[in-house]
């Protein structure tokens, strides 16, 4: 998988303006990422075992004061906070795949999602976190 979470440094810091969804099966979200890519979706990521859990980071603890700030800051502007959930689903053996995707694209994208059995998926607008599919 090119696009695999590698670095410790990663974190997702303003996941606005992207999907993210978790699939049960590693196998899957390794296809899923090439049919994302070949579809023109950018920025597209799979999260997978201890580094996607600390690219994900929902408290921002293991980022810092900058890392906690944000995501404060993050959870007092939306209407919910859906990283706990996808952390928790990568420490059960799922993998977390988030792309970039425009409002015009959502269907698109959420076709491409739902034939790879993607669940828990959802669009991090810039203050509404909107459930796609739960």
């Amino acid at each position: 998988m090119a696009t695999n979470v590698r670095s410790n440094e990663e974190f997702i810091a303003d996941p606005t303006g992207h999907i993210i969804a978790v699939v049960d099966d590693r196998a899957r979200a390794a296809e899923l990422e090439k049919r994302l890519l070949a579809a023109g979706f950018e920025e597209v990521r799979i999260y997978l075992g201890h580094d996607g859990e600390h690219a994900i980071d929902p408290q921002g603890e293991e980022h810092g004061v900058g890392g906690e700030a944000v995501r404060v800051v993050q959870q007092a502007l939306s209407n919910k906070d859906n990283l706990a959930e996808y952390a928790q689903a990568i420490q059960d053996g799922s993998a977390v795949v988030s792309f970039l995707a425009s409002d015009e694209r959502q269907n698109e994208a959420l076709s491409l999602l739902e034939s790879s059995d993607a669940h828990t998926v959802n669009f991090f607008g810039a203050a509404v976190v909107h459930t796609l599919k739960p």
